[in-house]
């Protein structure tokens, strides 16, 4: 286990159970709302899995594991990312917790022992997402924004019409696309791009 990564969980006993050592590994940091967070988002993921046809191991995984990184100091999030040999964009440069959804992935893979490659590259880009996504991509990014802020953000991003819940923003812009034809419009090649697109658009999905 590389060096960095092991010290962060020196002395906190892990269980092989992901859900138990997430939950246990940031409340030792601190980071008890973190957890809160990253259960709802485990718990969306799989929902979204499921009425989409994904993996809802997969989802569900990722969700619980997307925040770990929760645990890297913030003022050395650039250190850390550099150590363990993972080049920093100047978009992260500026704004360093967007290196958050890569670190996590390291730690996820470090940590927990993750190897589906599915899961890390969910996790890696939960945030800006990236180009061409896949589908399990798009559900962990989905998750996490429904779930960040609870009932209020399901407030801001759906409405009803006609039986199917529409973004607001989505539709502004003359879209109708569904989270599996969302490709076209959050992809991107590079960070700055995936994320003007973002912060344009919200995906659309069908109904509850």
């Amino acid at each position: 286990m590389d060096a960095l990564c092991a010290a962060l969980i020196a002395g906190i006993p892990l269980t092989g159970e992901i859900p138990a050592d997430v939950t246990t590994v940031l409340a030792r940091h601190g980071c008890a709302a973190t957890g809160k967070h990253s259960m709802a988002v485990a718990a969306e993921a799989q929902r979204l899995a499921v009425h989409f046809g994904g993996n809802a191991h997969q989802a569900e995984t990722a969700g619980w594991l997307h925040d770990i990184s929760a645990i890297v100091p913030a003022a050395q999030r650039i250190e850390y990312t550099q150590q363990w040999g993972i080049a920093v964009f100047p978009e992260e440069a500026a704004a360093p917790m967007l290196l958050h959804q890569r670190q996590s992935a390291v730690l996820a893979a470090e940590l927990f022992g993750v190897s589906d490659a599915a899961v890390l590259s969910a996790i890696g880009c939960h945030t800006t997402l990236k180009a061409s996504p896949t589908t399990l991509d798009k559900i962990v990014f989905l998750a996490d924004k429904v779930a960040w802020d609870g009932v209020a953000a399901r407030h801001l991003i759906r409405t009803r019409s006609c039986g199917r819940s529409r973004c607001r923003w989505m539709r502004r812009a003359g879209a109708t696309s569904t989270i599996s034809g969302c490709a076209a419009l959050l992809c991107s090649p590079s960070i700055r791009g995936s994320w003007r697109l973002i912060t344009s658009f919200l995906i659309t999905w069908e109904g509850e």
